[in-house]
């Protein structure tokens, strides 16, 4: 085992970290400020002859010679390592850097946490450092990228460390460990029953795609400046159905926003399929379009001024809200005819929605700026829905239960879509209740009886017609007026049942006289799109002082500003 030293060479000072394999300290190596990790001697408990230790030994050092074989900047330098009998547990020594990325998030003070331009320059320097180990000649898959194992300098120079999870592949998929490294950041195919293929005892089949998943949970951490808030729920359910990621971390998702110029990014890194994420080369490319327009942002701005605010976009109101159903009964039709209005449905038969699919819709309603998180649930039967209850139903705020007036059936199912959506998000959950299919002469279900159940529950009634565009409109600016109201709604004051009544009845005086509805300025924003880079214009300002400025040899300079539209 090579460049090893003895434990005469090495002090150990303050504790600075710990993980789960040992613990970090500031050291000093030949008269040099170190890191150094120390691997936990509980893993020799009760090595009574001492197969544990020498087994973990000689892992130890095939790992060793992959690490100090690594040469790149955004890498941690591995300078030696000091093995027993002195001391008992093995030591890593590194260079030292000033903090993690984790606690770098968690002690700023500004707003975001992390200013867009440092996101840009750091996550670069992630990027960077992987596309290296996963292009070597063996390439190496970390299996622990997290932000607590990537290091900044003073300047904020990232480099990945922490590579003891890491493993040398040979090209193509590999049978390793189950979910190695942190839990938030592990891809579905590292748990067992996982999308990598069939399981080996404990063993999950995959590629140096773990890494660019993980990658994706970092990006999205750095963004909105925390790990979820709640215990993320269980990426399996018990039939064994992998959950969606952008449903498991659908809050977050949420508060970075569909129009975070990344968005589309971390979506495709947490793609639950490994072979549709990105590669590290595809990740660079994607940011170094950022990374081009902030330095030229940065080089015309007054000194200090960051555009760490330049994703920002302020929404009077933020709302999810649930659109159920039997299946077939024309949901995905009126969310696809809200979100434009425009669209012509008449012959043409949409597919079923077999799982839940988001929608994120921009508008302007009644002079504010609203923000729609639109999820159809796909044509689950109801205890199918009631199971996905957990990543569904989180933070909704209003729910549309949509029924055909066609069939029979499907209305009687209506009771048991209303206990669901109550139970898991209260009570007092504005509900708009949708007979669609209104543009066809006969109907089975009786309008009376619907409108009886709908004052016995204190649910809004409306019928309307996907394929004509009847009152699909109304049926999203009735739900926004109940949430609205519903937020605003202070103790004492008038319950939601009230303005049910007077909506209903306004509805009826506003469709008599054809007014127009209060949506207006309506911005599709579909799940997997994000303002692409051409979204961030850099104009030249015209009539401020400075705009063009003289330079010390007399050439004229343009001055820019980043604008997000």
């Amino acid at each position: 085992m090579g460049n090893t030293s003895s434990a005469e060479e090495i002090k150990l000072g303050d504790r600075i970290g710990e993980g789960s394999y040992g613990e970090v300290f500031k050291a000093v190596w030949n008269g040099k400020r170190v890191a150094a990790k120390r691997i936990r001697p509980v893993f020799f408990e009760g090595d009574y002859d001492g197969s544990i230790r020498a087994a973990f030994l000689e892992k130890f050092k095939k790992e060793w010679e992959i690490l100090r074989s690594i040469d790149h900047d955004n890498i941690v330098k591995y300078f030696t390592a000091i093995v027993p009998p002195s001391p008992e547990s093995p030591i890593i020594v590194t260079e030292l850097l000033e903090c993690d990325l984790a606690k770098h998030i968690r002690n700023s003070t500004t707003k975001p946490k992390v200013p867009f331009s440092d996101v840009i320059k750091i996550m670069l320097d992630v990027a960077e450092a992987l596309h290296y180990i996963h292009t070597l000649k063996e390439p190496i898959v970390h299996r622990d990228l997290a932000s607590k194992n990537v290091l900044l300098t003073k300047t904020l120079h990232a480099k990945i460390a922490d590579l003891g999870q890491a493993k040398a592949f040979p090209r193509g998929a590999m049978y390793a460990t189950a979910m190695p490294g942190t839990p938030v950041y592990a891809a579905p195919e590292t748990y067992p029953t996982g999308l990598g293929g069939l399981p080996k005892g404990d063993k999950a089949r995959y590629t140096e795609k773990i890494d660019i998943f993980s990658f994706g949970a970092m990006l999205l951490e750095i963004i909105i400046g925390h790990l979820p808030a709640h215990d993320l729920p269980d990426p399996i359910l018990e039939d064994g159905e992998i959950v969606p990621e952008y449903i498991r971390r659908s809050e977050d998702l949420e508060e970075m926003g569909p129009n975070h110029p990344l968005h589309s990014l971390v979506l495709q890194c947490l793609d639950n399929i490994p072979e549709k994420r990105p590669n590290a080369g595809k990740i660079i490319e994607e940011l170094l379009k950022f990374s081009k327009v902030v330095d030229r942002t940065l080089s015309s701005s007054p000194a200090g001024d960051k555009v760490g605010a330049m994703s920002h976009i302020h929404y009077d109101h933020k709302f999810k809200l649930v659109v159920l159903g039997e299946s077939g009964v024309g949901k995905t039709s009126i969310v696809t005819r809200f979100l434009n209005a425009n669209s012509q449905l008449s012959g043409i038969t949409l597919p079923r929605t077999l799982q839940s699919e988001d929608h994120f819709q921009r508008l302007r309603f009644r002079d504010k700026s609203v923000h729609l998180h639109i999820v159809d649930v796909g044509g689950h039967e109801l205890a199918r829905a009631s199971s996905l209850a957990p990543q569904i139903f989180r933070r909704v705020r209003g729910a549309v239960i949509a029924f055909d007036l066609l069939s029979e059936m499907s209305f009687l199912e209506v009771p048991n879509w209303v206990k669901v959506v109550r139970e898991k998000c209260g009570e007092e959950l504005p509900i708009v209740l949708v007979g669609n299919k209104d543009d066809e002469l006969e109907r089975w279900v009786d309008s009376r009886r619907v409108e009886e159940f709908a004052r016995r529950e204190n649910l809004f009634y409306i019928e309307s017609s996907a394929k004509s565009g009847k009152n699909i409109d109304e049926i999203f600016s009735v739900l926004m007026d109940l949430m609205i109201e519903s937020e605003n709604q202070k103790e004492g004051e008038s319950k939601t049942s009230d303005l049910v009544a007077s909506l209903q009845t306004s509805l009826s005086d506003r469709i008599t006289s054809q007014e127009k509805s209060p949506i207006a300025e309506r911005l599709l924003t579909s799940r997997h799109h994000a303002l692409d880079p051409g979204v961030i214009e850099l104009k030249e300002e015209k009539g401020n002082k400075g705009t063009m400025e003289q330079d010390g040899g007399g050439r004229k300079n343009k001055s820019w500003c980043c604008l997000l539209n």
